[in-house]
């Protein structure tokens, strides 16, 4: 008898413990207002938290994402991509693209480094965006929500070569996938 219950007590530690670790991979991202960019620890950025302000705000977000008519490129594709942008060759990249039916990807697969800095404006007046990060394979990793309106800012770690961004259906976003720190010149992926 006293086997028995140390073999379901193993079992009942067992299916607590995977339980445990299945909810900490699905947790939905603590989100932090701030009326800025300016006030978003983009150096210093705590895992799992995306930062939100107004898109009335994202004067001083435009001007570091770089996102101008000559640099953004088309987020217009239906289909997950294929093709690889290295961030560490090629440097920031930056879309724009919406879409009424089915999911919008980035025409990119983002590769380069370990960390990055995604940033998302949700042109949409009453509708919050989802924003999916799936791997080269097409399973997400995580997603994250910005409010109607807004900007949200997210540093995405990867740990994997070939990840790319999808907006759920009725999507008008622009935004900017670059290198997470200029100070970390370790998390460089080839």
């Amino acid at each position: 008898m006293k086997k028995f219950i140390s073999i379901l007590m193993a079992i009942t530690t067992l299916f607590i413990t995977l339980s445990l670790t299945v909810s900490a991979t699905d947790m939905e991202p603590t989100v932090v207002y701030v009326d800025s960019y300016d006030e978003i620890p983009v150096n210093d950025m705590p895992s799992g938290v995306v930062y939100v302000f107004p898109a009335g705000q994202a004067s001083a977000y435009s001007e570091i994402a770089g996102i101008s008519d000559i640099n953004t490129y088309s987020a217009r594709d239906l289909n997950a991509p294929t093709s690889y942008w290295n961030i560490a060759l090629k440097g920031e990249y930056t879309f724009a693209g919406s879409a009424d039916d089915g999911e919008l990807y980035t025409l990119y697969r983002f590769s380069g480094y370990v960390e990055y800095l995604v940033t998302v404006t949700n042109f949409k007046k009453l509708t919050r965006q989802t924003v999916n990060v799936y791997n080269a394979q097409g399973s997400k990793l995580t997603s994250f929500k910005v409010p109607a309106n807004s900007t949200a800012v997210y540093k995405v770690e990867t740990g994997t070569i070939g990840w790319y961004l999808g907006f759920e259906e009725s999507c008008n976003v622009q935004g900017s996938v670059s290198r997470y720190s200029d100070e970390d010149v370790d998390g460089i992926v080839p």
